[in-house]
Order: C-alpha cells, then sequence, then structure tokens
C-alpha cells in the first residue's frame, strides 16, 4: 500500500507545471510561380520565336488544395507547324500565413514539407537550395492577374500564377533568409527550423495588421535555365506551420 501511494505521489504534476501542445497552421495563399525559358533546337527548323506555341502545361505545374511546387522541369516539344523547341520550368513555391492565427508565444515552429509528386531525375538531394521570408501588404494587388481555387473544408487558397521572365525571377519580395535547421525525413520530405524567423514576426505584434500575410519563399535548386540538359527535380509539398507551446497544466 505505501509502495502505490508514493508511486502516485510521484506522478502527480507539481503546481505550477506546464505540458507542451502542438498548434498546426495552414497557409491562407499557397502560390507556385514559374519561370519560363525556350529555346529552338539547333539544326532544326523553327517558325519563329513568336509564332511557336509554348508547350501546355503539365498537370504537376498546377497544385491545387494548398500544395506549391518547388524545382524544375527540362524538356523539348515539336508542333504541327515544324516547330521545335528546348523548354524549361522553374518553380518556386511561396506560402504564405495570417498573422491572426500565429500563436502569441511558443517554444518552436518548424515548417513541415509534405512530398506529393515527385519527378526526380538529379543528383540534388532537395528541390530548393534556399528558403526566404516574405510578407503582403496589398494581397489583392499582388494576386489579382492570378488564378485562384478555394477549398472550403481546409479553408486554403491556392494561386497558381505562371509568370514568363527572360531575365528571370522576380527577387524584390526576397526578406531574410532561413538560417534555421533543415531535417530530412527520406522520400524528400522536410521539417525546417523557423522559430528565429517567425519570433521576428511577433515582435511586430502591435503592427500586424499593416502586414496582415507573412510567410515563404522556396528557391529551386537550380534556376539556371534552359540550359540544363535533361536532368529535372520537382516536387509538389503541402506545406503546413507547426508550433511547439507550453501551456499551463490544468
Amino acid at each position: 500500500m505505501y509502495a502505490c501511494a508514493a508511486a502516485f505521489a510521484w506522478a502527480a504534476p507539481a503546481r505550477g507545471d506546464t505540458v507542451r501542445v502542438q498548434k498546426t497552421v495552414v497557409p491562407i495563399v499557397a502560390e507556385t510561380i514559374t519561370m519560363n525559358a525556350v529555346e529552338p533546337i539547333s539544326g532544326l527548323k523553327v517558325s519563329g520565336p513568336f509564332n511557336c506555341p509554348f508547350p501546355l502545361q503539365s498537370p504537376d505545374a498546377e497544385p491545387t488544395k494548398g500544395q506549391i511546387l518547388i524545382g524544375f522541369e527540362p524538356g523539348s516539344a515539336a508542333f504541327s507547324d515544324g516547330c521545335f523547341q528546348h523548354f524549361a520550368r522553374a518553380h518556386r513555391g511561396v506560402v504564405l500565413f495570417t498573422t491572426h492565427d500565429l500563436p502569441h508565444h511558443f517554444k518552436s515552429a518548424t515548417l513541415v514539407l509534405g512530398a506529393d509528386t515527385i519527378h526526380n531525375s538529379s543528383s540534388f538531394p532537395r528541390p530548393f537550395s534556399a528558403i526566404f521570408e516574405t510578407s503582403v501588404t496589398t494581397p489583392q494587388a499582388r494576386f489579382f492577374a492570378a488564378r485562384r481555387q478555394v477549398d472550403l473544408d481546409s479553408g486554403r487558397t491556392t494561386v497558381n500564377s505562371h509568370t514568363s521572365a527572360s531575365d528571370g525571377f522576380d527577387n524584390s519580395s526576397l526578406q531574410r533568409p532561413v538560417t534555421g535547421s533543415v531535417q530530412d525525413e527520406g522520400t524528400f520530405n522536410f521539417r525546417i527550423d523557423v522559430t528565429a524567423n517567425v519570433n521576428n514576426w511577433l515582435l511586430d505584434w502591435p503592427k500586424r495588421d499593416q502586414t496582415p500575410l507573412r510567410g515563404f519563399v522556396f528557391v529551386s535548386a537550380d534556376e539556371s535555365l534552359p540550359d540544363n540538359g535533361n536532368v529535372g527535380l520537382s516536387v509538389s509539398y503541402l506545406v503546413t506551420l507547426e508550433f511547439e507551446i507550453d501551456e499551463p497544466d490544468m
């Protein structure tokens, strides 16, 4: 009887103890930004840079329900008018979270990348080379011309914005880089420590309505298009932000 009483007393939490809980936040906007590069194959008839139709987007280039696409896809295509082209696409993924969904205090924040569709013929260990912070003050202007898909069940908005630029991606939205550790969980699934970055968002909490959306930009592993041979790596991801929180034990 004494042994049982002692064990019970040891297991009972002391007053003022805390328990670790987890909160998962889904992005309010998930966007794939694509840079297209087209180059005629030398020695073959080409109808001209403006008459040659661009290849149709593959289904993998149009993620739905909060997915983003990261990586690059080379290829070639022939058309009925005699046009034959090399083409390549580099994809950047953007996820944005509303500041009102963030907890006021937390122990750690982890960006979780769950791989869905994988196309890999390269030696890159991951489809992204760097991750940067970004913030949006006026989301209506940013996504005005994009195609939006809303999933009412999950509350996610997917924005597929396929932009073409001969001089590469627009880097004006890239802010401080993510420097936290990257945990490789195999099969291109990753957990990325973004605690320091998200802590900086909370420092500006009184002014959160001025920048209602904050998030991350994934820079693909290879953006030196189109001359990257026949090697490609692209992965579509579902992305969430996980918080570990210490709550008072009731």
